[in-house]
């Protein structure tokens, strides 16, 4: 095609569309250099619009095979209801040439309205974000499996069971299936997590108490001591997992909830309230290292040999420097993707989405979206 015809733009009035959709004569400018191939059924809702688009531009040639960049604007489609948008045909000085009837008002409602535009834009960035949460899902899922005695143990069982549910979510809203049983469903994650999490750091907390109070004599020995203070960071070691593997899960359902429509004032509430809860988790598990090494040095048997006492000293620190650092690292990762998640939200929110569709024979056959 040699020539890029008329745009086409559908809101409550030209200038501040909701939709605009253009031709576009190829991918090769510079400025589509950077977008991505996606999964073409992420626009399905909006496919009778693109099809009927071509088919009103009676004044220019539309060859079968050719390419449109749709622009919709989220932000401002927000703070619309549908009622009212109508379609303008645009000349290349962007003035209006014509009002369009693409089909009849009611037909153009159904199309194009607030719910349609916000979930074909949730749809892309679901596309974006949901195969690398599912794939992180999976790993935290295993790790759980690894601490928990589902026999035994019913916080590890409904942390599991949560996480589950989520991977079993992810594909479909990836698809824009934005159910509100889904919706639903995802808030209640939030409050049984947040109580089992409240439960886990209690028992945290009591067990350093344990430790700072363990009165087991070490005039002899040290044997008896080590043996305790390895039960109780066992102990800890589990409860710390857990709490871990509740935050990741509840994180990643804050995740599937910005993917829904609205609700801005609560994602900011809920992102910063999970931050918050990652601070204080992260000064207790301060104060536990803190504990565990004051009771470690205060082992001093009289009559044991230094060497035996070192050995004991030596495979309790091993639990701080190992096992409870790398816990600290990883909620450090988790407070780190949070505050990267807050950035990206507030970006995706402000900026409009931007896609091009490659179009056969009146269909869309496949999807670009910026990288």
């Amino acid at each position: 095609m040699n020539h890029v015809p008329q745009k086409w733009v559908i809101g409550e009035d030209p200038q501040h569309p909701a939709i605009a959709i253009s031709e576009i004569a190829t991918l090769d400018m510079p400025e589509f250099a950077v977008m991505e191939e996606g999964d073409v059924s992420g626009i399905s809702r909006l496919n009778p619009l693109l099809q009927a688009i071509p088919a009103a531009l009676t004044s220019q040639h539309v060859s079968q095979h050719h390419f449109m960049e749709v622009i919709i604007d989220g932000p401002l489609a927000k703070a619309k209801d549908g009622v009212g948008f109508r379609a303008f045909s645009l000349g290349d000085n962007g003035k209006i040439k014509e009002h369009a009837v693409l089909m009849d008002p009611e037909k153009l409602g159904n199309l194009v309205n607030t719910g349609l535009l916000l979930q074909t834009a949730s749809v892309l960035l679901a596309q974006k974000h949901l195969a690398d949460i599912n794939e992180k899902l999976l790993t935290i899922s295993e790790d759980v499996k690894k601490v928990a005695n589902f026999q035994t143990d019913e916080r590890a069982s409904q942390i599991y069971a949560a996480i589950k549910y989520l991977r079993q979510t992810a594909p479909g809203l990836q698809n824009g299936e934005l159910s509100s049983a889904i919706r639903q469903k995802l808030e209640d994650l939030e409050l049984e997590l947040i109580g089992i999490q409240t439960h886990l750091l209690k028992e945290i907390v009591t067990t350093s108490h344990e430790v700072k109070n363990c009165a087991i004599s070490t005039f002899f020995s040290s044997d008896k001591i080590t043996t305790k203070l390895k039960e109780l960071q066992q102990n800890q070691q589990k409860r710390i997992v857990e709490w871990k593997m509740a935050l990741s899960a509840r994180a990643f359902a804050l995740q599937m909830v910005s993917l829904f429509p609205g609700d801005e004032t609560l994602l900011k509430a809920r992102e910063s309230s999970i931050r918050q809860d990652v601070d204080e988790f992260q000064k207790v598990l301060e104060e536990v290292a803190h504990v565990h090494r004051n009771r470690i040095d205060a082992i001093s048997p009289v009559t044991e040999s230094s060497n035996a006492t070192h050995a004991n000293k030596v495979m309790l620190n091993k639990w701080l420097s190992l096992h409870l650092a790398t816990q600290k690292q990883q909620t450090k990762a988790i407070h780190l993707g949070l505050e990267q998640f807050s950035q990206r939200l507030a970006v995706e929110q402000a900026q409009p989405t931007r896609l091009v569709v490659e179009m056969a024979d009146g269909k869309p056959v496949k999807l670009f979206h910026a990288a």
